[in-house]
C-alpha cells in the first residue's frame, strides 16, 4: 500500500467498466470519485482538485479529448495528471495531442495500468492555486434561446440539454433581453423572424450591452432562409455566427461548441492577465503566453477540422434537399394523375340534363372531394417551397378591398348553410404592394378557417379592413373575427406551425392537415407583414389579424386591364381570340390508361377525331401516319417526356400543343411554355378547361 492516500477521479460512462476500475483502484488504498459525464467532471473540479484523472475517450456529449483540452486551458489544472482510457487505440494520437499524459487501452493488463498510475502520482506534486477564481472555467454552461415558436424552443432545449448545457427559453425578444441583463449567461441563440423586435435588433442590443459591460457573451442568429444579405446584416449587428434553422441540430451544436471554446479561452486569458498585473508575476506571464499560443494552435487546428466536417455536412444536406425536391415533384405527379379521369367523368356526367337530382348531388360531392385532394397536394408543395426559402412573390399594386370582396363572395356562394358573414371595408384606398394571387390565398385560408370552426346555426363571422398606423408605419389591417370554438391559450403560440391543430379530436371533427395558417404566415412575412391570432379560450371565438405595410397611393400605378392574373402557369402570354367550334384531329399521349381512355372517350363524344399513344415512340409513329391539328400530351412518360413528343411531332407537321402535367411547380410550367407549348394544364384537369385550351390556338 502507498503511504499517502491519493484521490483519483474516474470519468467513465459505462457502469460495468466503472465498477471494475473502482474496485481495482480502491484495492491500492486510493480514494475514487466516479462520474459518468464531462459536465459532472467539471462540477467536481469546481469544488476540489483530485491528484489524477482517469478519463474515458468516448463520453456522451463531449469527447474525452475535448474535456482534456478544457482542463489544460485552466492555469491551476494544467499540470494535473490525466490518463486517457479507450477501447480503440486508433484515437491515441488525438488523445495525446489534446494534452493527456498517458493513453491506456481498456484491454491493458490491470497491473500495467497500476504501474503507470503510480509513476504519474509519485512524479506529480500538489500545487497551491495560482489564480483565484480560475476554477470558474469548469462552471455549468448557461444558454438562453429566444424564439417565438414554443415547439422549436422545446426541441432546441432538449437537444442542448443532452449536450450537458443548462438552457433557458424566452418566447418574447424583450423578455429575453431583460433576462440576459439580469442573469449570467454564456451564450444566446436568437431567431431572425419574430414579432415586435427582429433578430437583427436583438443582436445589436446584445452587442452594445456586452461591449459596455465587457462581458464575453456568445450570440448566434438562427434563420429559416439563409442568404448572403442576411449573413452580412447578422454579422454587422454583432452576431458571432449565423446558422440555418433545421431539424438536424448537429451543425448548430458544433457551432456552439466552437464558439464556447473560444469564449472560455478568452475568459481564462483575461483572468490570467488581471492577476499578473496585480502580482507582477512576469515569469508566469511568459509561461501563460507560451501555453496560450500552444492551446490556440491546437484550437485552430481543431476548428479547421470542424469547419471541413461542417462543409461536408452542408454538402450532404444540399444533396438530400435536392433529392427531397425530386421526390416531392414525382409524388405530386403520381397523386394528381389518377384524379384526372375521375374529375373529367364527374364533370361530364353532371352536365346531363336527364340526370336524377340525387345522382347529381353525388357527382357534386365527388367533384368537391377531388378538388379538396388537389388543394391538399398544393398545400404540401407550398410548404416545401417555404421551408427551402423558394417561395416567390410578385411586387405589384394590389387592391386588398377587391380581394376581400371577391373571396367573401366566393365563400358565400360555395355552400348554402354556413355562418353569417359581414364585411366592412376601408373605403377606396386599400392598396398594398404584393402578389395578388398569394394574398388572395391568405384571405381565403383565413375565411375558410373561420367558416370551418364556426357553427352554421347562429354563428357569425365579422370581417374588417381598416387603415391604421402600427409602430409609426402606415399599414392596412384585416381582422377576421368569428364566434366559433376558440383556441386554447397554450395553442396560440403553435397555431401557425405546420400540421398543428388543437387536438386529435379537432382534427377528426373538422379535418385538414393544418397547413393553411402556416403557409399564410409565410406568405405574409414575405410581404413584410404580420399575421397573429387571439382568442378568449374554448368556445370564445377567435380573431386573426393581418397587417400589411402600405405606400403612398400617389406613388402607385395600377397596371392596365384586369388585375386578376389568374393561374399564370396555365397560359403563355395573352390568350388569342376564340375560334369557332369545329372538329379537331387530336393526338392524345398519356401513359396512365384510365386517364387516356377517359379523355379520349369524352373528346370523341364531343365530335373530335382522337388518336391515342402511351409513349414517345408510339406518338412519333402515329404522327407520321395521321394528319393532326392538336397535340395533347402528358409530361412524364416511360421513355421520355412531353417535350420529346412535341419535338418529334412538330418536325413532321404544325400542331397546337397542350401539356397535361402532374408537376405543378412554377418552373415546370415555364419549362413547358419555353419549349413551345401553348398551354400547361396541371392535373387533375377538368374537361371544360381542356376544351377551352383546345380552341385557343
Amino acid at each position: 500500500m502507498n503511504e499517502r492516500t491519493y484521490h483519483l477521479m474516474l470519468v467513465e460512462d459505462s457502469t460495468t467498466q466503472a465498477i471494475s476500475l473502482t474496485a481495482l483502484l480502491e484495492g491500492e488504498g486510493w480514494k475514487v470519485t466516479w462520474v459518468s459525464s464531462a459536465e459532472k467532471a467539471f462540477s467536481v473540479l469546481r469544488d476540489c482538485q483530485p491528484d489524477l484523472i482517469l478519463l474515458d475517450y468516448h463520453l456522451p456529449g463531449i469527447r474525452g479529448d475535448e474535456v482534456c483540452r478544457r482542463i489544460r486551458m485552466n492555469v491551476d489544472s494544467r499540470s494535473l495528471p490525466i490518463v486517457m482510457l479507450t477501447s480503440q487505440e486508433a484515437h491515441q494520437v488525438q488523445g495525446l495531442d489534446s494534452g493527456a499524459d498517458d493513453f491506456v487501452a481498456k484491454s491493458t493488463n490491470p497491473e500495467v495500468l497500476l504501474v503507470r498510475l503510480r509513476t504519474l502520482l509519485q512524479k506529480s506534486e500538489a500545487k497551491d492555486r495560482i489564480i483565484a477564481g480560475s476554477q470558474d472555467s469548469f462552471r455549468e454552461v448557461h444558454l438562453l434561446a429566444i424564439d417565438d415558436s414554443a415547439i422549436f424552443l422545446e426541441k432546441l432545449k432538449h437537444e442542448l440539454a443532452a449536450e450537458g448545457y443548462k438552457v433557458e427559453t424566452a418566447l418574447d425578444p424583450e423578455e429575453g433581453l431583460e433576462r440576459l441583463r439580469a442573469g449570467r449567461f454564456d451564450g444566446v441563440i436568437i431567431d431572425l423572424i419574430m414579432p415586435k423586435v427582429d433578430g437583427f435588433e436583438v443582436c445589436r442590443q446584445v452587442s452594445e450591452w456586452r461591449k459596455k459591460n465587457q462581458f464575453p457573451l456568445v450570440s448566434i442568429l438562427l434563420t429559416g432562409a439563409e442568404s448572403t444579405d442576411n449573413l452580412s446584416k447578422a454579422l454587422d449587428a454583432g452576431a458571432d455566427d449565423f446558422v440555418g434553422k433545421s431539424n438536424d441540430f448537429s451543425i448548430l451544436k458544433g457551432r456552439i461548441r466552437a464558439l464556447l471554446r473560444r469564449k472560455f479561452f478568452a475568459e481564462e486569458n483575461n483572468r490570467i492577465l488581471q492577476e499578473l498585473k496585480h502580482k507582477e508575476l512576469e515569469a508566469l506571464r511568459e509561461r501563460a503566453a507560451k501555453e496560450a499560443a500552444e492551446t490556440r494552435a491546437a484550437l485552430v487546428e481543431e476548428l479547421e477540422a470542424k469547419t471541413e466536417e461542417l462543409n461536408r455536412s452542408r454538402e450532404e444536406l444540399r444533396r438530400a434537399s435536392a433529392a427531397k425536391d425530386q421526390f416531392l415533384a414525382m409524388l405530386s405527379h403520381e397523386l394528381r394523375t389518377p384524379l384526372t379521369p375521375v374529375l373529367a367523368v364527374v364533370e361530364d356526367r353532371s352536365q346531363d340534363p336527364a340526370l336524377p337530382e340525387d345522382v347529381r348531388r353525388d357527382f357534386e360531392m365527388i367533384s368537391r372531394n377531388v378538388k379538396l385532394e388537389t388543394h391538399l397536394i398544393n398545400d404540401l408543395l407550398d410548404l416545401t417551397r417555404i421551408t427551402q426559402g423558394k417561395l416567390e412573390v410578385n411586387h405589384d399594386p394590389v387592391d386588398m378591398n377587391r380581394i376581400v370582396t371577391e373571396v367573401v363572395a366566393m365563400c358565400c356562394s360555395a355552400q348554402a348553410v354556413q355562418p353569417k358573414i359581414t364585411y366592412r371595408s376601408a373605403g377606396a384606398q386599400a392598396m398594398v404592394i404584393g402578389d395578388a394571387v398569394r394574398l388572395t390565398q391568405v384571405v381565403w385560408n383565413l375565411l375558410q378557417n373561420a367558416i370551418k370552426f364556426t357553427p352554421a346555426d347562429g354563428g357569425s363571422i365579422d370581417i374588417r379592413l381598416t387603415q391604421e398606423t402600427v409602430g409609426g408605419v402606415p399599414c392596412l389591417a384585416l381582422e377576421v373575427q368569428d364566434t366559433g370554438v376558440g383556441i386554447e391559450p397554450e395553442m396560440l403560440g403553435r397555431i401557425f406551425d405546420a400540421f398543428q391543430q388543437e387536438s386529435v379530436q379537432t382534427t377528426r371533427m373538422f379535418g385538414g392537415l393544418g397547413l393553411g395558417l402556416a403557409i399564410s404566415r409565410a406568405i405574409v412575412e414575405r410581404h413584410d407583414g404580420h399575421l397573429r391570432a387571439s382568442s378568449g379560450g374554448p368556445n370564445q371565438g377567435s380573431t386573426f389579424r393581418l397587417e400589411l405595410p402600405v405606400q403612398d397611393a400617389s406613388s402607385m400605378q395600377m397596371p392596365e386591364g384586369n388585375q386578376d392574373d389568374g393561374d399564370k402557369s396555365e397560359v403563355a402570354g395573352q390568350p388569342p381570340e376564340m375560334k369557332e367550334r369545329q372538329t379537331w384531329r387530336i393526338l392524345l399521349v398519356e401513359d396512365h390508361q384510365d386517364t387516356r381512355d377517359t379523355l379520349a372517350r369524352l373528346l370523341r363524344r364531343r365530335g373530335h377525331e382522337v388518336h391515342t399513344a402511351g409513349s414517345v415512340e408510339e406518338a412519333a409513329r402515329l404522327s407520321s401516319e395521321a394528319a393532326l391539328d392538336i397535340l395533347v400530351t402528358d409530361f412524364g412518360l416511360p421513355d421520355g417526356n412531353g417535350i420529346d413528343v412535341f419535338r418529334n411531332v412538330s418536325q413532321k407537321q404544325a400542331v397546337h400543343a397542350i401539356v397535361l402535367s402532374g408537376f405543378g411547380m412554377k418552373e415546370d410550367a415555364q419549362r413547358a411554355l419555353d419549349a413551345g407549348f401553348a398551354h400547361h394544364l396541371v392535373k387533375p384537369v377538368e374537361i371544360t378547361r381542356l376544351e377551352a385550351a383546345l380552341v385557343h390556338g
